[in-house]
């Protein structure tokens, strides 16, 4: 009895350890950025109204709204009326009659084709086309903005992480100082107060790592709300800041042709003018095509024509001539403005692009010579650090020698964690400036 006791608590041990193992996993995963990048790409709210605008343009884009399509109609109306008839016929009958029935049916199908109108149906068409393709550019600016908002907030967690690594580093540096005084002390070979000192810059240290992992957990809320995620979700981020150092200045100024927004600029341009098309169209004639098949039938109870019916085909053609267009000169006049406007525009934004890849790249580059420097102070602030430790171990160095070490070990690591994470950033706009991010 006491063996089966034993094995039904230890199979319910095991299932709760299992239940609690999977309930840790569900509350805290381990964040890769592609994962961030996908989920922030399936919840973004600008992406989900963009893919909508643009659903919305590539239904609008067809040869219908462009006003190509042909015009059928069926007409049918019937109409009874009571009338007076008075008559004074050639053969000299006289008819007279009050409150004749008169019933008249008209029906038909009847079409129309536009053959010409200044091409306007053609420009018209264009135009669409560019506006589906200014609404899937504003879409992929979206994408490419969100991509690049979650990588800075990524890599800001990863930075996050190294300082607080650095912090931990430095306070396993205090407390091996702080044992060291603490032997010493029991000698007599030190003072209290250097024994207060050191235990003060160990407690420094743990308030130090404290508000930096307050600090990490903000930055993972920023990140979850930018993915999408529920704001419960808890994240953790195993990853390092490597820099791409293969971009070349000459290639990104290659590609600004293929910028999103100088795109989009560009765009705006074009549909001006095809508008301007457009506008001009009206000042030419317009040609249709009529067809209808008609039926015709009139019945009266009194006068000439008791009963009249006809049917049949029909064909011809309308031709509509515009004889004062003094509007449209108007119209000509504000679009005209509105393409020297969205030309400025284009040239501005280019410009302006050239200027940030300018001063980007040269931070990009110099940020990159300090990284270099400062990984080999950073190698030698350690080694510092770990040599005066021993040399103090050995009364061969003093407490001020050993905090200037930490200090500047600390100082060091920060800057290159800063410099890194900067470079990082600096990396990341000049992808998107030109168009080399990745989903």
């Amino acid at each position: 009895m006491k063996m089966r006791i034993r094995k039904m608590n230890k199979f319910l041990l095991s299932l709760f350890i299992a239940f609690n193992f999977i309930e840790t996993n569900h509350a805290q995963i381990q964040l890769s950025l592609q994962a961030a990048i996908d989920s922030a790409l399936q919840n973004n709210l600008n992406i989900q109204v963009s893919r909508n605008n643009l659903a919305i343009a590539e239904l609008n884009n067809s040869y219908a709204n462009a006003g190509a399509m042909p015009q059928i109609n069926a007409v049918l109306s019937n109409t009874n009326a009571l009338n007076s008839i008075h008559q004074n016929l050639s053969n000299g009958v006289e008819i007279t009659k009050n409150n004749a029935l008169t019933n008249n049916i008209n029906s038909g199908v009847n079409g129309s084709v536009l053959l010409y109108n200044g091409f306007r149906v053609k420009n018209t068409k264009k135009r669409l086309e560019l506006m589906t393709d200014q609404s899937e550019h504003e879409l992929n600016i979206n994408i490419q903005n969100t991509i690049a908002n979650v990588m800075i907030k990524y890599y800001d967690i990863v930075r996050q992480n190294s300082l607080i690594a650095l912090l931990k580093k430095n306070l396993e540096y205090s407390k091996t100082k702080s044992n060291l005084i603490a032997q010493k002390l029991n000698v007599g070979m030190a003072n209290e107060t250097d024994h207060i000192a050191t235990q003060m810059d160990v407690n420094n240290s743990k308030v130090a790592i404290a508000n930096q992992e307050m600090i990490l957990h903000q930055s993972e809320i920023d990140l979850i709300q930018a993915t999408g995620m529920d704001v419960n979700q808890q994240i953790t981020i195993k990853d390092s800041i490597n820099i791409d150092r293969k971009l070349l200045e000459s290639e990104i100024y290659m590609n600004l042709e293929k910028n999103l927004d100088y795109i989009y600029a560009d765009n705006i341009v074009r549909i001006n003018e095809l508008l301007l098309k457009e506008t001009k169209a009206s000042k030419y004639p317009s040609l249709r095509m009529n067809a209808a098949y008609n039926f015709n039938y009139s019945k009266s109870s009194s006068g000439f024509n008791l009963l009249n019916e006809s049917y049949g085909p029909s064909l011809g053609a309308t031709l509509q001539i515009p004889i004062y267009t003094g509007l449209v000169k108007s119209q000509e006049k504000s679009l005209d403005y509105q393409i020297k406007n969205a030309t400025l525009l284009k040239a501005d934004k280019y410009k302006m692009l050239q200027y940030e890849v300018s001063k980007t790249y040269s931070q990009y580059q110099s940020l990159e010579a300090q990284i270099k420097q400062l990984e080999e102070n950073y190698d030698l602030a350690r080694k510092y650090v770990e040599l005066s430790l021993q040399k103090y171990q050995y009364n061969q160095s003093t407490i001020i020698e050993l905090q200037s070490a930490q200090a500047s070990f600390e100082n060091i690591g920060y800057q290159l964690i800063q410099l890194q994470y900067l470079n990082k950033l600096a990396e990341i706009e000049l992808k998107r400036i030109s168009y080399l991010l990745k989903g």
